[in-house]
């Protein structure tokens, strides 16, 4: 055999596996994106997934999307009126995530309404955070070690099913109250860490353009502040009234006039904040996520005139 001869079977043999490897996670199309589905879920790398997810599966499957940072990536959307929503929002993600994933979904689909949480947080700061997030990852999802993230992610799930949080999370909702049932906000807020109202002024200009790039796709826009528990809204942290103020001034600057719908940090919401077990860590307990999404979607039908 010659060397030329010899060099082209290392190279048949070499590329085996990668052409192995790509048909089948070209067949498996997890995220939708080689082929139309009409259900997918996430398994890991919440991130990722979304991001991928976005790029095709939720804008032929939905047209309504609820978008924020961990504070609502546990609110199931399913009650939500007037559209199907999708969750985009993400644990630890700011707008410039956020927006990596809801800006492809926006051009690509047609969206009746789009609904916003109101939480400094996820404007705090901007820049993708590590590498989650990222074009190559739609290339990535065959050839990069996702796949076999997702196949040990499925494996766990078989093995333990309560870790699953991303067990109903066809419409976006990561159910991570799971892993924190042991934890109470009792217990939690004696601990807790003093929060900000501080924004970043280049996040606050990618929230402008998203919600100006959801509007000119022809989307309703909706918000609604986040419901904190009673101990951390600016009632009872003075020193926080000025940048809180701040904020919502932002905010109003942004939205338009009966574009905030719901602001769940006043007293008539005192019940839902002041109970404990309405929260974990300071995120939205189980119970609570539900009480938040059945006071949503009153709203939304309301802003949208649907009826009861």
């Amino acid at each position: 055999m010659t060397s030329k001869r010899f060099l082209v079977w290392v190279a048949v043999l070499a590329g085996l596996p990668c052409l192995l490897m790509v048909s089948v996670q070209w067949k498996l199309n997890d995220f939708g994106l080689w082929r139309s589905r009409a259900s997918a879920r996430i398994w890991t790398a919440e991130k990722t997934s979304k991001y991928l997810l976005a790029q095709r599966y939720v804008p032929e499957n939905f047209d309504g999307l609820l978008l924020g940072p961990s504070l609502s990536a546990n609110i199931n959307p399913a009650p939500f009126p007037g559209a199907r929503f999708f969750n985009l929002s993400m644990q630890g993600a700011n707008i410039t995530e956020v927006r990596a994933a809801a800006e492809p979904a926006l051009q690509r689909g047609t969206f009746k309404v789009v609904v916003v949480c109101l939480n400094p947080y996820w404007i705090k700061d901007s820049g993708i955070k590590g590498d989650q997030i990222s074009e190559k990852e739609i290339v990535g999802s065959l050839f990069s070690l996702l796949p076999f993230r997702i196949a040990e992610a499925r494996y766990r799930a078989w093995r333990n099913p309560d870790w699953d949080i991303f067990h109903r999370s066809e419409n976006g909702y990561n159910d991570f109250h799971r892993l924190k049932r042991d934890i109470q906000y009792s217990d939690y807020k004696k601990s807790r860490i003093k929060r900000t109202s501080s924004v970043d002024p280049e996040a606050l200009e990618e929230f402008r353009g998203l919600v100006e790039l959801a509007r000119n796709r022809g989307a309703r826009i909706l918000g609604y502040y986040h419901p904190l528990p009673l101990d951390q809204q600016t009632r009872m942290n003075p020193e926080n009234v000025s940048s809180d103020h701040q904020f919502r001034t932002r905010m109003e600057e942004i939205l338009r006039p009966g574009e905030i719908i719901c602001d769940f940090q006043v007293p008539d919401f005192d019940s839902l904040a002041a109970d404990d077990a309405n929260y974990s860590d300071g995120h939205l307990s189980e119970r609570g996520a539900q009480l938040v999404a059945e006071a949503l979607a009153q709203r939304i039908g309301k802003a949208l005139a649907i009826a009861p």
